[in-house]
């Protein structure tokens, strides 16, 4: 008697919040290359990109019941839907945690809420919990003393797209700036270019006050909103220093992208920014500093730094987080499930 042999093909699911237009996400950016780097011929990847945004209590009971009955054999959840799970089957379900930002910005019932239904209820319900960083990990532990099994770190990759080619501009300094959130202290670093001479990329959606800002301080400045890898990927090659001076970050992919493309990274002196960025791959300030920024840029400008080493150094960084690194560890956790 001939024994049946099931050649069918394993489906992995990676469930991925509704896209959020005007924001340049690093998530979208992982979710996207996990899809082209983690080939395997007996598993089918497929993004599972939520339908409605995660808002109010019936979309997100709808999420829930969607997620249910868009199960894989193996469900991976990205990004801040992590309550998504709650009917999912355990044994087949991870989850990457990102970070607890808005446990630092929400007060009162709405921050009951979100650690109870993003965090205290999830501690259970998957079989791997992934962290994108050290930093990460710690302060979801610490917060609320939550006890999560099987943690892992394993950070974001970075885009094979990055090209290392970058046009320089020898007239005035282009600097970068990427993402307009209230974490990403664009206020401080806007006011910190009074007096400088340059180019001001912005990628993200700029506010009322912001746009004033950058009028009273008289900055020259694009400003570029929903873009694409490919658009992100030109603004590496004509910029000259990415300028991440974040208040708070999970991870921070622009300085590893960067560090990638050849341009001078400015970052914050905090966790987890100066660890991703490593020594000498990057300069460091104090993100409310606004007095030391503008005369660190003024130093770059009179070459009284030498810049040269933290950009050489920065590359040799990148190479860390190559996506067939990292997408190697999830490919063998989803064979493991």
């Amino acid at each position: 008697m001939k024994t049946k042999i099931n050649n069918k093909k394993k489906a992995i699911h990676i469930f991925i919040r509704k896209s959020v237009r005007s924001y340049h996400h690093s998530i979208e950016r992982f979710t996207k290359n996990l899809i082209l780097n983690v080939y395997d011929k007996n598993l089918e990847i497929k993004i599972k990109r939520c339908p409605v945004s995660s808002e109010g209590i019936i979309k997100r009971i709808y999420l829930i019941i969607w997620a249910f009955l868009n199960q894989g054999d193996v469900n991976h959840i990205t990004g801040d839907v992590s309550f998504i799970s709650l009917l999912l089957s355990k044994k087949k379900t991870i989850n990457t945690f990102l970070d607890c930002r808005l446990l630092t910005e929400f007060s009162g019932i709405k921050k009951t809420l979100y650690y109870f239904f993003w965090f205290f209820f999830q501690k259970k319900k998957y079989k791997f919990n992934f962290f994108i960083s050290e930093f990460s990990k710690k302060e979801i532990l610490d917060f609320g003393k939550i006890n999560l099994n099987n943690h892992i770190v394993i950070p974001i990759p970075l885009d094979k797209s990055i090209l290392t080619l970058r046009k320089n501009n020898k007239n005035f300094l282009t600097l970068l700036i990427i993402g307009t959130q209230k974490n990403k202290n664009i206020k401080n670093m806007i006011t910190a270019l009074a007096g400088i001479k340059c180019n001001l990329i912005i990628v993200g959606e700029l506010d009322v006050k912001i746009k004033k800002i950058l009028k009273l301080n008289n900055v020259n400045y694009r400003n570029y909103i929903d873009i694409t890898d490919a658009e992100i990927n030109k603004l590496y090659q004509i910029s000259d220093i990415l300028l991440m001076v974040s208040k708070y970050e999970g991870f921070g992919m622009p300085i590893i992208e960067a560090q990638k493309a050849g341009l001078l990274v400015i970052t914050s002196n905090i966790r987890p920014l100066k660890n991703l960025a490593s020594n000498y791959g990057a300069l460091l300030v104090e993100p409310d500093n606004n007095f030391k920024i503008n005369l660190l840029l003024k130093k770059i400008i009179s070459n009284k730094i030498s810049i040269f080493p933290y950009i050489r150094y920065g590359k040799y960084n990148s190479n860390k987080y190559r996506n067939y690194y990292i997408s190697a560890q999830y490919k063998s956790l989803y064979m493991e499930i």
